[in-house]
């Protein structure tokens, strides 16, 4: 380490070094040894378009955590990382850019940028398909690195020789493939059908694609003359522009309130055309009237009804929103003021009955936020419930573990009501669709490579397919196609297919994590991953859903530059409890950042103190610290039979507190593992931080810290020296998945550590039978209960600063003869002067404390204690501790809160109530030896 050391841990200095090391070493790339364990992710690819938002960060952070954890286990790693093409978010930006430059004197703001928007459109439509995909790959390669170079700096430990890219020619290899395939086995088809259409971005969108939001609009109750001029039958709609092309007025068969009018005809208001009244199962008797206005053309319900009547189709609104010729008077208007001008035209000729507020569901874009306006088009369709059954199975069966199990649930009612998608898009950027139409013959050829020729009259008057594929069509191939598939003998393909796991935002479960196994079980014939853990979302202190609107967003990038990257990880995870969405702040960031400080700190004392020791000496220390290989250092700290001793001479054994601490280590370990199986990142990072602050800094490092001030008289290093490093870098291993920088960085300064080695290539367990200690935790917890009774006791007489002499008293001779045996470490670290010992116990009229079950203790000091002061602490405490479990009694009584909280929410409150419950206790027991009934 530097000659002077930092106080305070710089990561500022430290993270891009580090960050740039392992990019430029690949040391993330798997190995070609087959026989080793594998485990393979590839990462949700997100967006060209984007930078890291908090959401990237947690999801990055969970899968970095479990790819470091797994290497540390020897497994051979692959963590896959790339990006997608995002065709509509591409081609907007791509297309405000060509506005910009065009209308340079434009100030940045909402109007600017619909006016760029509006112009980049006009320029894209002049320059042409061609020009316009070449300016789509310019600005792909200049501003597309942008999430890579974010990841490369936050440390995600990706084999970046394997970075992939939807559009690369490889994988649009592996897209037409996939399409052909679909389409030979007529599971895609080309036809009409009702789209969600967006008339700013000009392309159909899937439903997963229409964001829903609640409108105040009106419901208008409209009247349709009979033909026969008998009366008139009121419809209610909330669309009356669409009014222009009905076909029909449905209403119910057994609604006894137009009995006998079906077969009937009526006039559809401001047209003059006569329409009939069918009868239809769908209508829902309870809105408006019960009698509903039929638009084939433009409402996917009303399309469904059509076709099971056979009515006819006639389109009103086309692609820009306007009216089309078929409205008549109205053509060539917007969508809304066509609205206005036939609400006026009906009230004119008395044709509105009332008028009603009404909530609607307005359906948007959820790319640009437009209204989206429900379109008949031809359009490619795939049929999804074949595709659907398969993976229904999959998951039913277990073959893929959905986590949390809600995240399963919806999964499945997703999949069980699963309609046809669209996947065909309105756009220029993306996978060209490959079909060719022959324009001599009429056919219609889905080819893998492009034609010259019809396949069936040899005709050269081809055309290509314009339209390209949704996004989430290329990247429903992700787990496969990224490992060289159509080649199913590609060593990748072999090698890591299934993936082990896909973690990834519920968000995203549909659009992208049913089709994936769709995809792979199709395509594949197995499933692509075999569990998905479907992560939290990243809310603030609050639980407010982060908005730039509410001003509450946490940039990573900002607050890593302020705290560092291994706060944040730290925070994130320890944060992540399966099935809750996270509260953060900076509050708690900083929290962590003081534990990076602590760790930070704890090294600091340690190398300072090894830098003290004669030169042999450190040669020594560097020799111990890793064991001979096949030789668990556990095993040597624990006395292991056959193991190197580093015992002090006459010592059978090593110290207890050497077999406690690796006996902790081990049971660390072994929690964190089983906490990392059932991503429970936030229970796994709880026991590291516990360890370290609580166990490691605060007692261990505590209890040697005088063996490491004696100079040791010959060569050989103290066993405390050999023990303490050891300890301190299993600590290490323990908390680098979490925080990787700054582990990294102390490793290397361990003594006999190579410069170009990598504490995250390292293999460490310590699960070991050898390292367990039973007996030797509770001796340990024994003298910890000691310590902090005496701790207490002085708290509660205000002797905080003083040092009084202490007498315990057990009737256990093994208990008390532990406490001999220890006695100068007792006396230090619980702050007494003297000690002495008593067979037997005290009684209650000899100020008497109880520590535990079996052991009492009394203070001595000549001092006055202020009993006034004390009590009124006291009656602080007990204040507040009430109030505690006050709140969590509520929670644990709320039925709601019970049956809905995850298990684990439910468990840390019920520990939490516990852990009061005691503490409680201990204060009552103070106050009632104050004088004071609790």
């Amino acid at each position: 380490m530097e000659a002077e050391i930092p106080k305070v841990y710089p990561p500022e200095s430290i993270e891009p070094r580090w960050a740039r090391f392992w990019v430029d070493r690949k040391l993330y790339r798997p190995g070609d040894n087959a026989s080793r364990p594998r485990f393979c992710l590839v990462i949700p690819p997100p967006n060209i378009t984007g930078s890291l938002h908090m959401g990237h960060m947690l999801e990055h952070t969970e899968i970095d955590v479990l790819m470091r954890w797994r290497r540390m286990q020897s497994s051979d790693v692959l963590w896959l990382p790339g990006t997608d093409h995002a065709s509509i978010a591409t081609q907007m930006i791509v297309e405000r850019e060509l506005g910009r430059e065009a209308l340079p004197s434009l100030d940045p703001g909402p109007e600017a940028m619909a006016a760029w928007q509006r112009e980049g459109q006009r320029l894209r439509l002049q320059m042409g398909r061609e020009q316009f995909v070449a300016r789509c790959w310019k600005w792909k390669e200049v501003n597309g690195g942008t999430i890579r170079r974010q990841m490369e700096r936050l440390g995600a430990s990706c084999d970046w020789t394997r970075e992939r890219f939807t559009m690369d020619p490889a994988y649009s290899m592996a897209v037409n493939e996939a399409f052909v395939r679909l389409h030979d086995e007529q599971l895609i088809y080309h036809d009409w059908g009702m789209v969600n259409w967006c008339p700013r971005c000009r392309t159909a969108l899937s439903d997963l694609e229409v964001a829903h939001e609640e409108r105040q609009g009106k419901l208008w109750f409209i009247r349709y003359p009979f033909e026969d001029g008998t009366g008139s039958v009121t419809v209610a709609t909330t669309r009356p522009e669409t009014m222009l092309g009905d076909t029909a007025v449905a209403i119910h068969p057994r609604d006894g309130r137009y009995a006998g009018i079906a077969g009937k005809r009526v006039t559809v208001p401001l047209t003059g055309r006569a329409i009939p009244v069918i009868e239809d199962e769908f209508v829902d008797p309870a809105f408006g009237t019960g009698a509903v206005k039929v638009t084939p053309a433009h409402d996917s319900n009303d399309f469904a009804m059509g076709q099971r009547h056979k009515l006819e189709r006639i389109a009103v609104i086309d692609e820009e929103a306007r009216m089309t010729p078929a409205a008549g008077a109205y053509a060539g208007r917007d969508r809304f003021e066509a609205r206005a001008s036939v609400l006026r035209d009906l009230k004119s000729q008395g044709l509105i009955e009332k008028v009603e507020d009404y909530v609607l569901s307005a359906g948007v874009c959820q790319r640009c936020k437009t209204v989206v306006e429900p379109l008949l088009s031809r359009q490619w369709f795939m049929k999804m419930k074949p595709l659907a059954t398969p993976a229904i199975k999959a998951v039913e069966d277990g073959r893929i573990k959905i986590l949390p199990e809600s995240g399963q649930k919806k999964y499945l009612n997703w999949m069980e009501n699963i309609h046809d998608w669209c996947i065909s898009r309105q756009l220029w950027w993306g996978h060209r669709i490959p079909v060719w139409y022959c324009d001599a013959c009429g056919a219609v050829m889905a080819v893998r490579e492009t034609l010259s020729r019809c396949l069936q009259c040899d005709s050269r008057i081809l055309r290509a397919e314009t339209d390209v594929l949704d996004t989430w069509f290329s990247s429903a191939l992700w787990p496969f196609a990224t490992l060289g598939w159509p080649d199913e003998n590609a060593p990748d393909v072999k090698r890591f297919y299934p993936n082990d796991i896909m973690i990834m935002g519920e968000d995203i479960l549909f659009f992208w994590g049913a089709r994936m196994v769709m995809m792979g079980m199709k395509l594949m014939g197995d499933v692509p991953f075999r569990e998905l853990y479907i992560h939290a979302l990243v809310r603030d202190a609050e639980r407010q859903k982060m908005s730039k609107t509410k001003g509450n967003v946490l940039d990573p990038l900002e607050v890593t530059d302020k705290y560092g990257t291994d706060a944040v990880r730290f925070a994130l995870a320890i944060s992540a409890a399966p099935g809750t969405d996270i509260a953060f702040s900076n509050d708690k960031i900083e929290s962590y950042r003081s534990f990076a400080n602590k760790v930070w700190n704890a090294a600091r004392f340690i190398l300072m103190n090894l830098e003290r020791l004669p030169e042999p000496a450190r040669r020594q220390v560097a020799m111990l610290r890793e064991p001979a290989d096949g030789v668990d250092y556990a095993a040597v700290v624990a006395g292991a039979p056959g193991a190197p001793d580093v015992a002090r001479p006459g010592e059978s054994r090593p110290a207890l507190a050497d077999r406690w601490i690796f006996s902790r280590l081990a049971a660390v370990t072994r929690e964190m593992d089983r906490e990392l199986a059932a991503y429970r990142f936030h229970e796994a990072a709880s026991r590291i931080y516990h360890f370290f602050w609580h166990e490691f800094c605060d007692w261990y490092l505590e209890w040697v810290k005088p063996e490491l001030s004696v100079a040791p008289q010959e060569v050989r290093p103290s066993a405390a020296w050999t023990n303490l490093i050891r300890a301190f870098e299993a600590s290490l291993h323990l908390l680098h998945p979490f925080m990787p920088f700054i582990t990294e960085e102390l490793w290397h300064q361990l003594p006999g550590v190579s410069a170009q080695s990598s504490l995250s290539l390292k293999r460490f367990g310590l699960v070991s039978g050898f390292a367990e200690d039973p007996v030797s935790e509770r001796q340990f917890e024994a003298i910890q209960e000691l310590v902090l009774g005496v701790r207490n006791a002085k708290h509660e007489r205000g002797l905080q600063r003083e040092k009084p002499g202490a007498q315990v008293a057990s009737s256990d001779a093994r208990l008390l003869e532990l406490f001999r045996q220890h006695q100068e470490p007792i006396l230090r670290l619980a702050g007494l002067e003297a000690i002495n010992f008593k067979r037997g116990r005290f009684s209650a009229e000899l100020d008497r404390i109880t520590v535990s079950a079996s052991v009492d203790l009394r203070i001595f000091h000549e001092t006055k204690v202020d009993e006034s002061a004390a009590r009124e602490r006291l009656r602080k405490e007990r204040d507040r501790i009430q109030q505690s479990i006050l709140q969590a009694e509520v929670q644990l009584h709320n039925e709601r809160f019970l049956s809905r909280a995850p298990r684990e929410v439910v468990r840390g409150v019920e520990q939490r109530h516990a852990e009061l419950s005691l503490h409680l206790q201990k204060v009552l027991e103070s106050l009632d030896r104050l004088g004071e009934a609790g």
